[in-house]
């Protein structure tokens, strides 16, 4: 059971999943409470309040989800220079389709904002880590 453990913490995608996860557990500390305060007091697309607490809150978790990916995930790659820009671009550009996931499931599929938060992140999960590691960590290979 321990060379279990021992072998998923060296796999990138579990790292990633598990820092996503990390991420998803501050946002939802976040935004809950936003939701909660701004309930009654913006309206956007037609009286949704849960939106507008995502565009405050996912800024501040792609942060974090960044420093942690670097630091640990992808702690082995060169590419760092263009890194953050890269994955700033990548998390806001990723958030249109949550934002579109999340409406989508509340307005037309009747569930619960915070259940189709946690719908949307799994549904957006692969992307962003294919973007990533494709992208924003590739390594170049070195020819011989």
């Amino acid at each position: 059971m321990i060379n279990l453990w021992k072998r998923l913490w060296k796999i990138r995608i579990f790292n990633f999943m598990v820092v996503g996860g990390c991420g998803f557990l501050l946002n939802l500390c976040i935004y809950y409470p936003l939701t909660v305060v701004i309930h009654n007091k913006i309206t956007f697309l037609n009286q949704v309040f849960y939106l507008p607490a995502l565009l405050i809150t996912a800024p501040i978790v792609i942060a974090f989800n960044y420093w942690m990916n670097m630091k640990w995930t992808f702690k082995d790659s060169t590419a760092k220079s263009l890194s953050l820009g890269r994955y700033e671009f990548m998390g806001l550009s990723t958030m249109v389709f949550d934002l579109f996931i999340i409406f989508a499931l509340v307005q037309y599929g009747h569930i619960f904002y915070l259940i189709a938060m946690v719908l949307a992140t799994i549904i957006m999960f692969l992307m962003r880590y294919f973007i990533a590691n494709r992208w924003i960590w590739k390594t170049e290979k070195v020819s011989a």
